[in-house]
């Protein structure tokens, strides 16, 4: 009885440590939104509005800074305070939302640890030294097609010769904008086509502006046509491609929260674009299981895409938004 009794004591013990690790070591409120951060690492802000805008040690997170190696900023949240993950030095990655406008000056100064940031697409104007001293900061993805307005030290510190990724056919926008075009190595997103690719198709095919399309052989394809090609050649997929039924979306149609689950985990990104073809969301994944927040999008037909870090499409969905 008395062995029982031990091994029972050790396997609760197994249990609180695993409960333990998904706890909330930290939270409050600051402004309108609310803030937590939890014994994973993760730092979380929350609501709607717009973050205070701080010093570099006024943030209430701060105290917390040896914890934090990842932020995400949810849905609803207009806009990034200046100094918000400012000296932040174990900060890896920083999610922000579709619904944020503006990033505010200094914002990722001094994260000596940040390896790559994406720009959402609404984000209209970004401040002064953002960056500085993000000394490993190694590819900047900006997902509006025009590129957001920055200030003369927006991007104080950072290699000219940084990767910067853009949205399909705004390259030439970028490359022409007084100081983005001051980067070297701008280039568009892994996936584009021009007016001037050769698309092959094996057979005859009737579509509609929702239907998405895997090319492969010849065929003549008119201007009303809406298709989604791979440029790339099959082996750049490393067999990662997913069968249709390995990827499940519910509840579609999706009033709030869609939840996507895959096969196996997976590390990539999904991205959510509206009928236009225009990426609306970037969230990245690693995990069988993920949610999106519908509840800001406006009814209507959507297309759900998974790729891979590298812009490898390995599958997609239709969303209906109602």
């Amino acid at each position: 009885m008395q062995k029982l009794i031990i091994i029972a004591l050790v396997l609760w013990g197994l249990n609180a440590t695993n409960v333990k690790s998904q706890t909330i070591i930290a939270s409050g409120t600051s402004g309108v939104l609310t803030w937590q951060v939890t014994s994973d690492s993760l730092l979380t802000i929350s609501g709607t509005g717009q973050m205070s805008n701080y010093t570099w040690n006024s943030k209430p997170w701060y105290a917390h800074r040896e914890v934090i190696t990842r932020a995400v900023v949810e849905e609803g949240v207009t806009s990034i305070g200046h100094g918000a993950f400012s000296r932040l030095n174990k900060l890896v990655s920083v999610a922000m939302p579709t619904t944020a406008t503006l990033i505010g000056d200094g914002v990722f100064s001094l994260c000596s640890s940040l390896q790559s940031i994406t720009i959402p697409i609404n984000i209209a104007t970004m401040g002064n030294y953002l960056f500085t001293n993000c000394t490993v900061l190694g590819k900047i993805n900006v997902e509006s097609i025009s590129p957001p307005v920055v200030a003369a030290f927006t991007f104080d510190g950072v290699s000219g010769n940084i990767p910067i990724y853009v949205p399909c056919g705004s390259l030439t926008t970028y490359q022409t904008d007084a100081i983005w075009g001051t980067f070297s190595n701008l280039q568009e997103v892994e996936g584009c086509t021009s007016e001037n690719d050769t698309i092959y198709i094996h057979d005859t095919i009737y579509v509609n502006v929702y239907d998405t399309i895997y090319i492969h052989d010849t065929t003549y394809i008119t201007q009303y046509d809406t298709i989604y090609v791979d440029t790339c050649n099959n082996s750049s997929l490393n067999g990662i491609m997913f069968e249709e039924n390995e990827i499940v979306i519910f509840p579609n149609p999706v009033e709030k929260m869609l939840n996507i689950e895959l096969k196996t985990d997976f590390q990539g990104k999904l991205l959510l674009y509206d009928v236009n073809g225009k990426a609306i969301l970037t969230k990245e994944i690693n995990i069988k299981q993920n949610v999106i927040d519908m509840r800001y999008l406006t009814n209507g037909v959507y297309l759900l895409r998974i790729i891979t870090n590298e812009g490898d499409l390995v599958g997609a969905k239709k969303v209906i938004k109602q």
